[in-house]
C-alpha cells in the first residue's frame, strides 16, 4: 500500500517548510492571484486547529506532524492523524 503522507518533527518541519519562520493563509482566486491573509509562527493541525507544540509536555517526547501526500497540502496532528488512519 501507498504511503500517503509524510511525518517530520516540527523542528524538521519548520526547517524544510518555513526557512524563514512564517506560516500564511492565504486566498488565489481563479486567475491566479494571491492574497495573503494571515501570518503566524505557529504550527497549527489544519483540521482541529490545534498548536502543534515541539514537545508533548506529559511525555515530553518529539511531536510530529503529518502531511498529506501528494503535494504536503496539509498539516495534521497526531490526534487527527489517528481518527484518519482509524
Amino acid at each position: 500500500m501507498k504511503k500517503d503522507y509524510i511525518e517530520m518533527t516540527v523542528k524538521e518541519f519548520k526547517q524544510r517548510l518555513r526557512p524563514d519562520g512564517v506560516g500564511m493563509v492565504a486566498f488565489t482566486d481563479e486567475k491566479g492571484n494571491t492574497e495573503i491573509l494571515s501570518t503566524f509562527t505557529e504550527v497549527i493541525c489544519d483540521f482541529c486547529n490545534a498548536e502543534i507544540t515541539e514537545t508533548n509536555e506529559k511525555t515530553k517526547e518529539l511531536n510530529k506532524v503529518y502531511l498529506s501526500m501528494p503535494g504536503m497540502s496539509y498539516a495534521i496532528c497526531k490526534n487527527c492523524f489517528e481518527r484518519i488512519i482509524d
